[in-house]
């Protein structure tokens, strides 16, 4: 492709692009971090467990062992053993929206050194930056969150920091509107999900003869082993990076060198 023109999402650019797969919650926004006021993702979803469960049901979730990366489903399913297909939907949907509303109502609000909440994992930026600039001059780079977080939020924290949002979020919303809520990380059908999604923008139908080629062209972020390390495996994107804050500038940095932006760089600078 020659730098200078608008990407091109044909069948016959497909086979040039490439995917980078994300994570959420403590990968790409440190939304574990209280905020200001004292509300992270956690509290936001004991706070909404109070409201649809109750102060009981708080205890016995915190005994479980807090949200510990669980989709809403898995949350309510726990509290709700017997509750038939039904109430679970609703059950899940109160849910949602209670921890919803407070976390959403937190979001751009300011620290002592005036970042705002929730920041951004370090390097996120800058690696986000380099991938528009690439994009302006043409680069295939797609870049999708999968999440078992809410579009919603994720869309208002992408605002806070005024850049777009990812060119794709399939978060626990899209999962249910597929008919696929009971899909929880590390299910392969999530991956294959993205996938077919990222596909479709192209006008390609995802299917085996091309699986290997498009799983070669991901790479997939996470923060955590058990569910983006094993869906990753399940998957076959060997190509997986486990970030936490510490090698995180690091592991934005590698993925810079993956989607060949220092060479796209170099170019630009050679052209002006």
């Amino acid at each position: 492709m020659t730098y200078g023109e608008q990407p091109q999402y044909t069948p016959d650019t497909f086979g040039s692009a490439r995917l980078l797969v994300k994570d959420f919650d403590g990968t790409v926004a440190q939304t574990f971090e209280p905020s200001p006021s004292g509300i992270n993702v956690e509290q936001a979803s004991q706070q909404a467990i109070d409201v649809v469960f109750g102060a009981s049901a708080v205890d016995e979730y915190v005994r479980d062992g807090g949200l510990r990366n669980r989709a809403p489903l898995e949350v309510v399913k726990a509290l709700a053993p017997d509750a038939t297909p039904t109430e679970l939907r609703v059950l899940q949907t109160s849910f949602v929206n209670s921890k919803l509303g407070v976390l959403i109502s937190d979001v751009g609000s300011e620290f002592e050194d005036g970042s705002t909440w929730p920041r951004p994992m370090p390097g996120y930026l800058d690696l986000q930056e380099r991938i528009e600039s690439a994009r302006s001059e043409g680069a295939l780079i797609d870049d999708l969150i999968l999440s078992s977080g809410h579009k919603d939020f994720i869309d208002a924290v992408y605002a806070s920091w005024g850049i777009p949002s990812p060119t794709h979020i399939i978060a626990e919303e899209a999962m249910r509107e597929r008919g696929l809520g009971h899909r929880v990380k590390p299910s392969s059908v999530l991956m294959k999900v993205a996938h077919t999604v990222w596909a479709d923008q192209y006008g390609v139908v995802f299917n085996r003869d091309i699986a290997a080629d498009v799983r070669s062209r991901t790479v997939f972020v996470g923060d955590d082993p058990d569910k983006d390390g094993t869906l990753a495996k399940r998957s076959g994107v060997e190509n997986f990076h486990l970030i936490n804050k510490d090698n995180s500038v690091e592991t934005w940095g590698k993925i810079a060198l993956w989607l060949n932006l220092e060479e796209l760089a170099e170019y630009e600078t050679a052209e002006n």
